[in-house]
C-alpha cells in the first residue's frame, strides 16, 4: 500500500486496536495484527521514502477539528504538514500522483489523525483528517478512493449511509467498517466502536 494510505488505515485500524494490548485481539472493530505505533510515528512505507512525523500541535486548527472525548475515550492527536514529506529525496510517487490528481500543492496538504480507546478495549476510535486546501469535495473523495484501491485485489465498496446526522459514505473490509466524510476541502475517514464513531460523526462540521 502506498504510504499516504498506510497511514491512514493505520490511524483508523491500528493505533487504536494495538495499544489497547492483548484485549484487542478479541475485538470485533479491527485487525488485532497491525504492528505496535506509537501514536508520534507513522507506519513504515512499503513503497520506501521517508515516513513523515506526527507530532502534538503541528497543525492545530487542523487537530481542532478532532473531538478532545468521545463518549468515555479521550483522544490523543498529532498532525504533520504535507511539505514535509511529498518533497523529501524519497517521496513516494504513488502519494505524489494523488496530491497531483487533486490538483493541489505539497504546501496545501495537512494531515492529523486522533484516536482513543477504553482501557478493556470494548470501546474504541481512530480518526484521520485530511486536508488539501483549494480541492473541490467530490474531487477529494473520488481521489482518496482510487489511491486506497491502487494496491487492492477487491476494491472497496462504498455505500451512502445517514450517521450521526450526515450523509457519509460506509465500507466494510473483513471485521473493520470505514467511515469516509468530507466538507470542503478536508476528508475524515474513521473507524471504531458504533457508539463513538456515530458521536464523533455527528461532531464534525
Amino acid at each position: 500500500m502506498n504510504r499516504f494510505l498506510t497511514i491512514a488505515v493505520t490511524a483508523v485500524a491500528g493505533f487504536v486496536l494495538v495499544a489497547c494490548g492483548p484485549a484487542a485481539s478479541s475485538s470485533s472493530t479491527g485487525p488485532s495484527t497491525e504492528p505496535s505505533v506509537a501514536a508520534s510515528q507513522a507506519p513504515a512505507s512499503s513503497g520506501g521514502g521517508v515516513a513523515p512525523s506526527f507530532t502534538a500541535g503541528a497543525v492545530a486548527d487542523l487537530e481542532a477539528l478532532i473531538p478532545d472525548k468521545v463518549g468515555d475515550l479521550t483522544l490523543e492527536k498529532s498532525s504533520t504538514k504535507g511539505d514535509e514529506f511529498l518533497t523529501s529525496s524519497g517521496s513516494d510517487p504513488a502519494v505524489v500522483k494523488f496530491v497531483n490528481d487533486l490538483g493541489v500543492s505539497p504546501s496545501d496538504i495537512s494531515i492529523a489523525i486522533g484516536f482513543g480507546f477504553s482501557p478493556d478495549a470494548s470501546s474504541s476510535l481512530g480518526m484521520f483528517v485530511f486536508r488539501a486546501s483549494g480541492a473541490d469535495t467530490d474531487r477529494l473523495i473520488a481521489a482518496f478512493k482510487v489511491a486506497n484501491d491502487s494496491d487492492r485485489e477487491t476494491p472497496l465498496q462504498w455505500s451512502s449511509t445517514s450517521l450521526g446526522g450526515k450523509q457519509v459514505e460506509k465500507a466494510i473490509d473483513s471485521d473493520t467498517t470505514y467511515y469516509l466524510y468530507a466538507k470542503g476541502d478536508v476528508l475524515f475517514f474513521l473507524s471504531g466502536d458504533p457508539a463513538s464513531t456515530e458521536e464523533a460523526i455527528s461532531g464534525l462540521p
